[in-house]
């Protein structure tokens, strides 16, 4: 797979994975997301995606609060520990708010963030302080609204480190439209936009894709998300507007055929003038 080309992660994040998949995170249900994650469809779906989307400075890793309670176990250590396995410059960033607790783990050069790993759970309810402890990977977590759509129904995979490191990646249809929720949400500074940008191209390249290749399972996954309350549906149309024509219409026409199944009770979304890029 390296040799035709596949995408792969960067040696820092492949001996990150490689420690954390050694310590049991990966058997207690962690998920690897963000663009980590994405370099590994490709292989999974067997497309060729552009590695100028699969770039990434830095690691996100997600748990379920609920799961990190139920398993009867845990890492085999700190997970300061484990990080410093793959790189003994690790560090733990403390909360501003709440010092006994850590928000990430970050590898710094001359006071300058050179990689981070960032470890989330979601957010469900009302709000409550921003981190949690996750019992099972022995650190702290940062509470994260929208997290469990994208969390739910992991996939197995393969990131190509080494002799390859088996992982958990959300499924790609959930990843997909994840983005176009986490699109909305980015703030209006010029690193945000980027992100943001690369939030949609991702987004863009995995539902076409999908769109051909796996259509129950990115209309079902749509369904879920459209089910979720207006303020999912609004975010999603917002950046569905900004997507490329066909994949703009492979969304609006299932959005059609999910309102035609519901039938004339269900409240309509089609009529909606989705916003322009310039009014976004």
């Amino acid at each position: 797979l390296r040799t035709v080309r596949a995408p792969t992660p960067d040696p820092l994040t492949g001996n990150v994975l490689a420690a954390l998949s050694a310590a049991g995170a990966f058997r207690l249900r962690a998920v690897v997301v963000g663009s980590a994650a994405f370099q590994c469809y490709a292989p999974l779906l067997g497309v060729r995606i552009p590695a100028s989307l699969s770039r990434t400075g830095d690691l996100d890793l997600g748990q379920f609060y609920s799961i990190a309670l139920a398993v009867d176990d845990v890492i085999d250590a700190d997970l300061l520990e484990v990080l410093r396995r793959a790189d003994p410059r690790f560090e733990a960033v403390l909360a501003p708010t709440d010092t006994r607790k850590v928000m990430r783990y970050a590898i710094r050069v001359r006071n300058q963030e050179i990689f981070s790993l960032d470890v989330l759970t979601p957010l469900r309810g009302p709000n409550r302080p921003p981190l949690a402890t996750l019992k099972a990977l022995r650190g702290s977590a940062q509470l994260l609204r929208f997290l469990d759509y994208l969390l739910y129904r992991e996939v197995s995979a393969v990131a190509l480190h080494g002799p390859g490191i088996p992982i958990n990646i959300p499924a790609p249809e959930r990843y997909a439209l994840h983005k176009l929720i986490v699109a909305q949400m980015r703030i209006e500074t010029p690193a945000s936009q980027a992100k943001r940008s690369k939030d949609l191209q991702q987004a863009d390249s995995l539902i076409r894709i999908l769109a051909s290749d796996r259509p129950d399972d990115l209309e079902e996954a749509w369904r879920e998300l459209r089910e979720r309350g207006p303020s999912w549906r609004l975010k999603a149309d917002r950046s569905v507007a900004l997507l490329k024509e066909d994949t703009r219409s492979v969304l609006t026409d299932l959005t059609r055929k999910l309102n035609e199944e519901a039938g004339p009770r269900a409240v309509s979304y089609t009529h909606l003038t989705l916003p322009t890029n310039r009014e976004v």
